[in-house]
């Protein structure tokens, strides 16, 4: 399963999360990157059974990456042991910003019977759902930071906070694809108010 490509898109999430508490991390970059936009829409997403491994970390780079590694070696052999097919792309959940830490989610969804085979440290639950802003970056993960600081500032201009999770559903992956053709869709959760907002443009 080469999953481990994704790992990159996480490490940039939490280098450029909008800031919207004492913990989130702030977007990171150089001042002379060239600005960019970003079409934002309001979704009402529904949540699915998921299989996931969940870790408790810092924001640091290469604590994350080794929780990524160790979430997605683990789902692999989990999988490969059930024969359980996923029912759609892989998933990173990010949530619980506090005293330096944050909890990651990473899983797949699928089918509810499925999700009742949880073991040991795979454990069963939904996605995320409710009212979100998604954006869909399309390129290499490495221009993901500019991707969310422009998501950033049209919340900002719009009066719109973050309000819960945040996360990223990677629709394809490196090697299957070129990196300029790489598909990562990113959501947040915000207020019913907020969503109403943007709808509203």
């Amino acid at each position: 399963m080469r999953r481990l490509g994704y790992l990159a898109a996480a490490i940039l999430l939490l280098l450029a999360t909008a800031a919207n508490g004492q913990d989130r991390p702030v977007a990171a970059g150089s001042a002379t990157e060239k600005e960019q936009t970003v079409d934002l829409t309001a979704v009402d997403v529904a949540a699915q059974p998921m299989l996931y491994v969940t870790a408790r970390s810092s924001m640091q780079p290469d604590e994350i990456r080794q929780v990524m590694d160790t979430a997605f070696a683990t789902l692999g052999r989990f999988l490969a042991e059930t024969h359980i097919v996923p029912l759609g792309p892989p998933l990173a959940v990010y949530s619980n910003w506090a005293d330096g830490q944050m909890t990651t989610d990473v899983g797949f969804p699928v089918a509810a019977a499925d999700a009742g085979k949880a073991a040991g440290p795979v454990l069963a639950g939904t996605t995320p759902s409710g009212h979100a802003l998604k954006a869909v970056h399309k390129g290499a993960y490495d221009g993901l930071a500019a991707t969310y600081r422009a998501i950033e500032a049209r919340m900002q201009a719009a009066g719109m906070a973050p309000a819960g999770k945040s996360w990223e559903i990677y629709l394809n992956e490196p090697g299957a694809v070129p990196d300029a053709e790489l598909l990562t869709e990113i959501y947040m959760q915000v207020s019913a108010e907020d969503a109403a907002k943007l709808k509203a443009n």
